[in-house]
């Protein structure tokens, strides 16, 4: 053999190196390029994830904030009837006249003139609801929620 068939056994030997370098770079470059839109897409599900339950999170924080106001109100809510039902039972005793009608009357105070009436029913619920004489009837009062009431 000569030195020239080796020479160019040898260059086809190289071309034939280079061929298949080309081609496994192509095939790898195939496989990242794959890879890389495999991540991609995962990326994009994640992102879309994510704005899901951004939206979820920012429905929970209004749902937290109005729970806390709703809280809030039935606090002072509570408050008040807890200051009425205190001033009910400090300051009132309940009576029950000949007539069988139940209600409450102002413990008399040194200096105070006569005795305030209330509604028992109304006091129960946790309100002050003050009896009114009836001017047409003389021993009855009447309540503004539940009516007349006698009082004898």
């Amino acid at each position: 053999m000569d030195i020239s068939t080796v020479t160019a056994a040898i260059a086809g030997l190289k071309n034939a190196i280079d061929l298949a370098r080309t081609a496994m770079d192509a095939r790898d470059a195939a496989k990242l390029s794959d890879a890389k839109s495999a991540m991609l897409e995962r990326l994009i599900e994640i992102q879309s994830q994510c704005f899901d339950l951004q939206q979820v999170n920012q429905q929970l924080l209004l749902d937290n904030q109005t729970a806390a106001t709703r809280v809030a109100e039935l606090q002072r809510k509570l408050d008040t009837v807890s200051d009425i039902r205190r001033d009910i039972d400090e300051n009132f005793e309940v009576v029950v006249s000949v007539s069988g009608s139940t209600y409450l009357a102002s413990k008399v105070a040194e200096g105070q003139s006569g005795k305030q009436l209330i509604c028992a029913t109304c006091a129960a619920a946790g309100t002050k609801s003050f009896l009114q004489r009836n001017s047409q009837a003389r021993n009855q009062f009447v309540c503004s929620t539940h009516g007349p009431l006698a009082i004898w």
